[in-house]
């Protein structure tokens, strides 16, 4: 579990640091990018048109690995934008955004719950009325307890923290304050399209 939340606050400092796929490059473009809201809206009309044509771009583009796009040049002027680079600097920007956010977002998550809530996620479904489930059941919680209770001790756990909002203050250095501002403004429409999951 300690492992689990110091690799999500290290994946959100790497995007935070380097746009995608360590590259300096993709971090000083996008602070030289400004989104609009036609963009965010072009994007997200963009991002369903995928879902239905080619869904295993989505994740590619989300995660800003190089794909050749050009098959999908009439999705892309259909959604709005005025070239596929203006889709492509409207996608880093808010594909930097939507990563940092989601994975603060779980790192505030895993961070607030309580040793309690582990060990019933962990035992639920068992049934105590079962010999070897109750056994399985005391012995689970003995031990996840001491174990949790080290990391609850250490501030791992059971603290509700504000991940999310420390990085959305570092977004807004990184890729703007308008940039952030705007991705914020569409997060519940972007999060019911993310395919990148944690």
């Amino acid at each position: 579990m300690k492992i689990k939340l110091l690799s999500s606050v290290l994946l959100i400092l790497l995007v935070l640091s380097c746009g995608d796929s360590g590259s300096r490059t993709s971090s000083r473009k996008a602070r030289g990018i400004t989104l609009k809201e036609d963009h965010v809206r072009s994007y997200i009309n963009v991002i369903k048109e995928l879902n239905k044509v080619a869904p295993e771009l989505v994740e590619k583009v989300q995660a800003q690995v190089p794909e050749n796009m050009s098959g999908y040049t009439d999705v892309i002027m259909n959604s709005g934008f005025k070239s596929p680079e203006e889709f492509n600097n409207a996608s880093l920007v808010i594909s930097i955004c939507m990563n940092t956010i989601t994975q603060a977002e779980y790192m505030d998550e895993i961070q607030g719950k309580t040793k309690e809530e582990y060990i019933n996620e962990f035992t639920q479904g068992l049934d105590v009325e079962d010999e070897f489930d109750r056994l399985f059941k005391e012995e689970a919680e003995k031990q996840l307890g001491e174990t949790l209770s080290e990391l609850e001790s250490e501030g791992l756990i059971g603290q509700n923290t504000n991940s999310t909002g420390t990085f959305i203050r570092l977004l807004k250095e990184k890729v703007g304050e308008n940039n952030t501002r705007l991705v914020l403004q569409h997060l519940d429409e972007l999060k019911s399209l993310w395919v990148l999951k944690q």
